[in-house]
């Protein structure tokens, strides 16, 4: 059964070259690790399969980043992390409140492409375990923007293998 997932996989790569397989997909998906200072940005190859990361932004200037994004590459789905701040009540709702106020900045500026929120409870830890385990300096790792972003792509990789089992 190895041999023949990985064929499977191969005859469809295959395909795809050869021009087999028309483009099914309507772009690219991205999801996004909110904070008020930074949003962390990952997005997937064009197969769905791989998810990066991709910048760090300001909230302010996602919502036009990613309208250009769109126009260059499409964007089939956004996914939003969910954050599951443990510290207080009152920071959760403010936090969710702002997250609310970005994602509706999020629609006005991609109409038409939908916006989902997705559990990211653990992911700010498996993203700096990630970058220790991949041998990014500390100095480099200590740098919030490159575990935002990574912390997009892991809420993405996530997301990818969740959608695979429903």
């Amino acid at each position: 059964p190895v041999l023949k997932n990985s064929w499977n996989s191969r005859e469809k790569i295959g395909n795809l070259y050869s021009g087999k397989i028309r483009h099914h997909h309507m772009g690219r998906l991205i999801a996004l690790d909110f904070g008020t200072r930074r949003v962390g940005i990952a997005h997937s190859d064009d197969m769905k399969i791989i998810a990066s990361p991709l910048t760090t932004l300001p909230p302010e200037e996602t919502p036009a980043f990613l309208a250009q994004y769109h126009r260059d590459n499409g964007i089939e789905t956004i996914v939003v992390g969910k954050p599951a701040h443990l510290h207080s009540a009152q920071a959760h709702v403010d936090v969710e409140n702002d997250i609310k106020a970005f994602i509706a900045c999020l629609e006005k500026a991609l109409p038409g492409v939908p916006v989902e929120r997705f559990d990211e409870r653990f992911t700010s830890k498996i993203a700096s375990a990630a970058l220790y385990a991949s041998g990014v300096p500390k100095s480099k790792r200590r740098e919030k923007g490159a575990l935002d972003m990574t912390s997009a792509a892991v809420i993405l990789q996530d997301y990818m293998r969740w959608k695979e089992n429903t």
